[in-house]
């Protein structure tokens, strides 16, 4: 027997928003239409190189080995492969556009029997030679429906303001106001040198300047700062800017700027500044609470690396 069908119950399109991954078979899980399960370890030997097919149909083929990769856990079988949207033949175009618009909604597995037995009437697979892995539109079984979950990314943007008196937390010498003339942070913006941004310090950076991951640019009222959240850093400060309010505050180096001290209050004409201290804090006076956004991940809808689509 072949074509027996085990879907993952949650195959998603992660961060680089073409890679799917879950598991294949479920061991133990009974079939919707088929009364019959998976031992642990059933699959025995495989062919090789696997494949990934749609429809369980070898002339539409999504990902082989190695680009296919299945390992065989103590629960399921798990699957995962990062694929090329490259068109099939059939209407619509590739694997990859039919399981984000739902067309293909599970993983499955053809396999032919090598032991089995039964158990209270179920058919209990003990070993099978795995065939290939197949991309179906209705799995049979009842934990196999395919979540096509869109990855969001997060944007977080914020405002640097001019003229406003802002508390400081990285003067050093006591002075805890400071205020920014309109240019005093142009250099940081359209200068050569590089700018980064961290959260806490420079264990955890958050974005570069260099790489497009940290946005800067002028406004009449301050410096707009945007920030991609793609690293484990930077998806952790999106999180807690949901719970507790979250700043983008610049750390200046005073010994290399210019500035004058008036009235308790350090006026930056130029501030030399290496980079942004992203990290929420009760010292907030003057500075504009960061915005977290989400857009979907999917190339089509995802904005370019070079626009902001919501500014503060």
């Amino acid at each position: 027997m072949a074509g027996a069908e085990r879907s993952a119950p949650i195959l998603e399109v992660r961060a680089a928003g073409n890679t799917i991954s879950g598991p294949a078979v479920r061991y133990g899980e009974r079939g919707r239409l088929r009364a019959e399960w998976f031992e642990p370890g059933a699959f025995v030997s495989r062919e090789s190189p696997l494949t990934l097919d749609a429809f369980h149909d070898p002339a539409w083929s999504i990902a082989a080995e190695p680009v296919l990769q299945v390992e065989d856990g103590p629960k399921a079988l798990e699957v995962r492969a990062t694929l090329d949207d490259v068109p099939l033949g059939l209407p619509g175009s590739g694997g990859l556009h039919l399981i984000r618009n739902r067309t293909l909604t599970g993983l499955s597995v053809s396999f032919h029997p090598l032991k089995e037995r039964t158990e209270g009437g179920v058919r209990v697979i003990e070993q099978a030679h795995l065939v290939g892995i197949g991309a179906v539109p209705r799995p049979e079984y009842p934990g196999s429906l395919i979540e096509v979950r869109q990855m969001e990314e997060a944007w977080l943007t914020a405002s640097i303001p001019y003229g406003s008196p802002l508390q400081c937390e990285c003067q050093g010498d006591g002075l805890e106001v400071v205020s920014l003339d309109v240019l005093s942070l142009a250099e940081m913006v359209a200068g050569p040198g590089e700018v980064l941004a961290v959260a806490g310090d420079f264990s955890k950076v958050l974005g570069s300047k260099h790489r497009g991951t940290l946005l800067l640019e002028e406004a009449d009222d301050g410096v707009r700062v945007g920030l991609t959240a793609q690293s484990a850093a930077g998806r952790e400060v999106a999180e807690n800017a949901a719970v507790a309010p979250t700043y983008v505050r610049p750390l200046i180096d005073v010994d290399a700027s210019d500035y004058t001290d008036a009235e308790g209050v350090r006026q930056f004409q130029r501030a030399d500044v290496s980079a942004l201290l992203v990290k929420p804090t009760t010292n907030s006076r003057g500075w504009r609470e960061a915005n977290v956004s989400y857009f979907d991940y999917f190339p089509e809808q995802r904005p370019e690396i070079r626009r902001i689509p919501t500014w503060l």
